[in-house]
């Protein structure tokens, strides 16, 4: 489970997110959630509890993969990414190491679907965006 700082931290930005994640959805993208740690986990309790979104959890720590989170999520490694999925990153702090690993791990990073749920939180790009798809625009907002 998250803290409770990752807990009221999206808590508070709910509606947001599900705004987010129901438009996605719509979309009909598959969605995976990059970040098995206690920020991600309270992504996960708060806007995914029933796993109605996140097909799976993606965390570089093998000790992790295999593994299933409290709220019933499973946690793969790099090599379960679907370059036609949506890749919520939990951590802006581990954005550029997402985009590292899958470069290094031969995915055609500027072709992919990568959001920074911080960075739509803290309005660097709207939903808006996301409807438009000027968000997978990749030099707009994150390079």
């Amino acid at each position: 489970m998250g803290n409770n700082v990752h807990l009221e931290y999206y808590q508070k930005n709910f509606y947001k997110l599900k705004e987010l994640l129901d438009l996605l959805k719509q979309g009909k993208h598959g969605m995976l959630l990059w970040g098995a740690g206690l920020k991600g986990q309270g992504f996960l309790e708060i806007c995914d509890p029933e796993k109605e979104y996140i097909q799976f959890v993606v965390d570089r720590d093998s000790g992790k993969q295999g593994k299933t989170l409290p709220g019933g999520h499973t946690v793969k490694g790099i090599e379960w990414v679907d370059p036609d999925m949506v890749i919520l990153v939990a951590n802006e702090r581990y954005y550029a190491s997402v985009c590292w690993s899958l470069l290094d791990n031969g995915f055609d990073v500027k072709k992919m679907k990568l959001i920074c749920l911080d960075h739509f939180i803290d309005g660097k790009f709207a939903l808006g965006d996301v409807q438009s798809g000027k968000i997978w625009e990749r030099k707009r907002y994150y390079d």
